[in-house]
């Protein structure tokens, strides 16, 4: 539920900027798997390429990016004492 609220709001934005479907984007910015959210876009109709691309993305940068943010993180705690 904590995550839906901003994905909401977000999804309708990127939606509106980029002159996308409304229901497509916030699906697309949705937690969830990947597999769900695209059968979930199928049976809605919806645009299953945008969602799967948008899913696999996420994935790709949060598996790239969590080592060089703990990285960092441990960094900082090493630096200000709070190991």
């Amino acid at each position: 539920m904590l995550a839906i609220c901003p994905a909401a709001p977000l999804g309708a934005g990127l939606a509106w900027v980029y002159g996308l479907s409304v229901p497509s984007v916030v699906l697309a910015t949705a937690p969830g798997g990947i597999a769900e959210m695209c059968h979930t876009a199928e049976v809605l109709q919806l645009g299953v390429p945008l969602v799967t691309t948008a899913h696999v993305t996420r994935v790709i940068v949060l598996v790239t990016g969590t080592g060089t943010m703990f990285r960092f993180a441990r960094s900082l705690a090493t630096k200000y004492g709070k190991s």
